[in-house]
């Protein structure tokens, strides 16, 4: 049931008096004030975890990087000692020993190239990016 109203005031008097529980402009203004900070807090999260995860790869990338290196190095040099004992042995072609040597050399460096390649997408914060990406319809002009 309605409260009786007060005698010399009418429904609108009421609507339109500021003591009437309606929302502040300080109240929206701590709201969106509240919201901005979430949203930050969710992107800088967002980010720590991007860059946890960043410092991972390239972690991961560089101890691959060391192993390409040293494997071929050493099989570089194995292959190498291995071909001329071999070809001190059989008479074979010393051009022959050298191809099979940089064949081998070859399949390593592409299998771990291969890897080094697919671990490098986490560097670039993927996630991030999307997130901050403004949606087609803000892009177009379009927002509601």
């Amino acid at each position: 049931m309605l409260a009786p109203q007060q005698a010399g005031t009418s429904r609108l008097d009421v609507a339109s008096d500021p003591r009437v529980a309606a929302p502040s402009m300080l109240d929206d203004a701590i709201a969106v004030t509240r919201e901005l900070r979430a949203q930050v807090h969710d992107q800088f999260q967002l980010i720590a975890l991007e860059t946890e995860r960043a410092a991972r790869a390239l972690t991961t990338l560089v101890a691959a990087s060391v192993a390409i290196g040293v494997l071929c190095v050493i099989t570089w040099l194995g292959l190498i000692g291995a071909m001329v004992l071999l070809l001190i042995s059989v008479g074979v072609a010393a051009a022959n020993a050298m191809f099979a040597a940089t064949a081998l050399n070859l399949i390593g460096i592409s299998i771990l190239y291969r890897f080094v390649r697919r671990a490098r997408h986490n560097l670039r914060f993927p996630a991030t990016l999307r997130a901050l990406r403004p949606s087609s319809r803000v892009a177009n002009g379009n927002a509601p």
